[in-house]
């Protein structure tokens, strides 16, 4: 299991990180919208602060296969470090997540709700799997 920050404040990250055992941090656009800068400018300042086993999961605001495939490829171009790119479950994702592990970018499948959705992403090669889980699912 990992503990990732899910936002894009530097400083509240830099806070966290002093008492909290994180694995790094995980963001998407909606954070990275109401965040202080542009998207590129916050994910930098995160990147810049994690050490070498934190990981840092951005993700694509694409979502069409091949504009999924080239938004990665410039996230990975931007940001000089080992990133896992945010891929939406979805058949163009799991397209996407495919083509990209075939080019040795790891991916971590978002939005997923569902068992079989989970078993997909790792069947087309994800990295990691982002459930969305809420209390309705104890029920």
């Amino acid at each position: 299991m990992r503990i990732l920050m899910d936002g894009s404040d530097a400083d509240v990250f830099r806070n966290l990180n002093d008492y909290l055992p994180l694995d790094g941090v995980t963001t998407n656009p909606s954070i990275l919208a109401k965040g202080k800068g542009t998207a590129e400018e916050q994910v930098l300042q995160i990147a810049n602060l994690l050490d070498k086993q934190q990981t840092l999961h951005v993700q694509v605001v694409s979502t069409k296969y091949e504009q999924m495939v080239e938004e990665a490829k410039r996230i990975i171009e931007a940001v000089s470090r080992n990133v896992f790119i945010k891929i939406p479950v979805s058949p163009d994702g799991l397209k996407a997540v495919r083509s990209l592990r075939g080019e040795s970018i790891n991916t971590t499948v978002t939005g997923v709700y569902t068992t079989m959705q989970a078993v997909m992403a790792a069947k087309a090669g994800a990295a990691y799997v982002a459930p969305y889980i809420n209390r309705i699912s104890y029920s």
